[in-house]
């Protein structure tokens, strides 16, 4: 019994080790006994014994199951209470991270016009600032910003705000099920932005009308399923 559990452990952590592997689990594209092949090596090599091709094939299907019934559901349902929302004519500038440069950002602030809708906002990391703000503040953001010397810029950007709920950080697999969509199309992030209920995505604006149809199909397909 222990080397059985030893064995699906390993199975499980092989296959969540593969990019979009379990995806092609799910959609049945996936041959149990032909994957077994494959992973056996790899699978007698973690154990450090022999394992039949019998055993690892169950530990797949076990997974298979697992991953098909667990948090389905769940997962259904936040996607399908997700709501996008596609801004183009978007700038963005990053910086080396500079206390001055932060108060000058912040003083900007004051200048937005936040009741239009106008996009301005900051995210730091622990060395670099990018500052994401509407394209026609460009100019006079530079100019105020004189200064300090920009790491890159990009003028053209197209955003897709994805608002869903607060509890989303509780639901197994949400961005990963946003950020598979975007990737299976073949389509180019620029960055990617989030906060508690906001995720954010910059893309070139020939790449963001394909990925804004890509998320609202995934988005229109879990409200159908949850309304059967």
């Amino acid at each position: 019994m222990k080397q059985q559990k030893s064995i699906a452990k390993t199975v499980n952590e092989i296959i969540d080790s593969i990019p979009l592997m379990g995806d092609y689990l799910l959609n049945n594209i996936i041959n149990f006994n032909g994957l077994a092949r494959w992973i056996q090596p790899e699978v007698k090599r973690r154990v450090g014994k022999d394992v039949s091709l019998e055993s690892i094939s169950v530990a797949i299907q076990r997974y298979h199951f697992k991953e098909s019934v667990g948090e389905s559901k769940v997962l259904d349902e936040a996607i399908a209470k997700t709501r996008l929302v596609l801004k183009n004519d978007i700038a963005i500038v990053a910086y080396l991270k500079n206390y001055d440069l932060i108060k000058t950002i912040e003083s900007i602030n004051e200048l937005i016009k936040w009741e239009h809708g106008e996009t301005f906002f900051m995210v730091q990391s622990s060395q670099e600032i990018s500052v994401v703000l509407e394209r026609e503040r460009l100019e006079d953001f530079l100019r105020l910003t004189s200064s300090f010397r920009p790491l890159n810029l990009l003028d053209n950007v197209t955003i897709i705000d994805c608002k869903y709920p607060e509890n989303i950080v509780n639901v197994h697999g949400f961005l990963y099920t946003l950020l598979r969509a975007i990737t299976l199309e073949k389509l180019n992030i620029i960055d990617i932005f989030s906060t508690f209920t906001e995720f954010v995505f910059l893309f070139k604006k020939k790449d963001a009308i394909k990925a804004y149809d890509t998320l609202e199909r995934l988005i229109n397909s879990a409200r159908t399923r949850g309304s059967c």
